[in-house]
């Protein structure tokens, strides 16, 4: 599914979402399988070079804290706290962009968040409050992690999971009237919250995902194949976080199928642009189980869920997806919407 997002406080920052989106946009939302595509994860390319991510959501196994790398931002001064107990799942990555647009400063941030404790976590949403030193907010954030998909028996939906010592990638974004000194933050105080699996396993009709770096548009995006197995599948989306070479993560990247892909079947992807070239990437594929028929992502309930536990928070993140890709094709030039 293409992001839904919880509605935030527009007027609060976020990172910066770019102007070649709308075209790529509206191609996410309905992939043909020549000219966009769909996409999922399990063995992945990276130029030329291809290995399975059966197991793991990284693309090209980005040199970053996934092995090692200490905590990595674009805000120099800013030391991060934790709202509550130690946690085990914990930042290891902050890019706060800041863009200008038709309606506003465009805020974007992105991230990642790693699990270092012994038990897996699902539907991880993270607070992050940006602040200066005296203690003054700067930037709010509010999001769900993208990772891993996991399924439950008794609901159709996929959930993003990050087992131990694995990572998961941050977005969000609003609009704000001016622009967020860097300078000025002088800490990032997160609360992060989830919950515990209780049936959920790894998707076993998750899709094979082969992708590569290919020019797209004007820029650079992530192209490949879904190729369904284990059983049918619809509303499938990719995400893809790129990666410079400090590890800090660049920018967001979508793309998705509405269709229902069955087992064999090979559906072509190509997500929206970015306008540097870059080599290294995580990518993510969200999806519903089942063959049934195509409708808005926006109708895509979580009511089945067995859980009530996780039924709400499934519901706020799809909500939260749609927000965040709406607000990205608003920071769009009009003559490209």
């Amino acid at each position: 599914m293409i992001r839904s997002v919880t509605s935030h406080d527009n007027s609060m920052p976020r990172h910066p979402v770019l102007t070649r989106r709308a075209p790529a946009f509206a191609c996410a939302l309905v992939l043909t399988t020549a000219a966009c595509g769909g996409g999922s994860v399990a063995e992945i390319i990276d130029a030329g070079t291809g290995h399975d991510a059966a197991r793991s959501p990284d693309a090209t196994t980005p040199s970053d804290a996934s092995t090692g790398r200490s905590f990595v931002s674009n805000t120099p001064s800013a030391t991060v706290s934790y709202v509550g107990a130690a946690p085990s799942l914990v930042l290891v990555s902050s890019n706060l962009r800041q863009d200008p647009s038709a309606v506003g400063v465009f805020q974007q941030w992105l991230g990642e968040i790693k699990n270092t404790g012994t038990t897996t976590a699902c539907l991880v949403e993270i607070v992050a409050s940006f602040e200066s030193s005296a203690g003054a907010p700067l930037a709010l954030f509010d999001t769900f992690a993208d990772a891993e998909s996991y399924m439950g028996s008794g609901s159709p939906l996929s959930t993003p999971c990050i087992a131990p010592g694995e990572i998961g990638s941050v977005y969000d974004n609003a609009f704000v009237t001016a622009e967020v000194s860097i300078a000025d933050i002088g800490k990032i105080a997160v609360q992060i919250t989830h919950l515990e699996p209780r049936d959920l396993v790894l998707a076993p009709h998750a899709p094979l995902v082969t992708s590569h770096v290919a020019p797209v548009f004007s820029g650079f995006g992530v192209t490949g194949t879904f190729t369904g197995r284990g059983g049918t599948i619809h509303n499938i989306s990719l995400d893809a976080y790129v990666h410079d070479a400090t590890g800090l993560v660049t920018d967001w990247l979508f793309a998705a199928d509405l269709d229902p892909l069955a087992p064999g079947q090979v559906v072509a992807f190509t997500t929206v642009s970015t306008p540097t070239s870059f080599s290294e990437y995580r990518q993510y594929t969200d999806f519903t189980d089942g063959a049934q028929s195509v409708r808005a992502f926006a109708d895509r309930s979580p009511a089945a869920a067995p859980d009530p536990a996780i039924a709400g928070p499934a519901a706020a993140r799809r909500q939260h997806r749609e927000a965040v890709a709406a607000r990205a094709a608003r920071a769009a030039p009009p003559a490209l919407r």
